[in-house]
């Protein structure tokens, strides 16, 4: 049986001495640059959140070490703040947080959660790889 990663142990993990070895999470500012970066990526993933909204704010740090966990497997973790309007309509964003997963530039929409949920968002990414 494969052994999963979940946000606890992907936090746990050590992290690297040098902290530059891995890119920022992308933030998304344009409608442009987001579908650029879906178009240009084998896998995406969107964390789309509020600064105001206090469990954004909480999982804002760990969603920053997945990305560094992630980094060169293939799948680029990137944000976009909902409050920004960046023509969030029409991208099914109902609340925050809210995760949209793509593959292959193509939304896989029955992965779309809302809210922090560490096994379903961890069965996206291992569905994903």
């Amino acid at each position: 049986m494969a052994q999963y990663k979940t946000f606890s142990t992907m936090a746990s993990d050590p992290k690297p001495k040098n902290t530059n070895v891995f890119p920022e999470v992308i933030s998304v500012d344009s409608v442009k640059s987001r579908n650029d970066l879906i178009t240009k990526n084998s896998v995406v993933v969107i964390y789309y959140y509020a600064t105001w909204c206090s469990p954004c704010k909480d999982f804002s740090e760990k969603y920053n070490e997945i990305a560094h966990f992630y980094a060169g497997k293939g799948i680029l973790l990137v944000k976009e703040d909902v409050d920004l309007d960046i023509n969030n309509k029409g991208e099914n964003v109902n609340a925050v947080p809210c995760f949209h997963f793509y593959k292959n530039g193509v939304f896989q929409e029955k992965m779309t959660l809302t809210g922090v949920d560490e096994e379903a968002f961890t069965k996206n990414m291992q569905n994903l790889i």
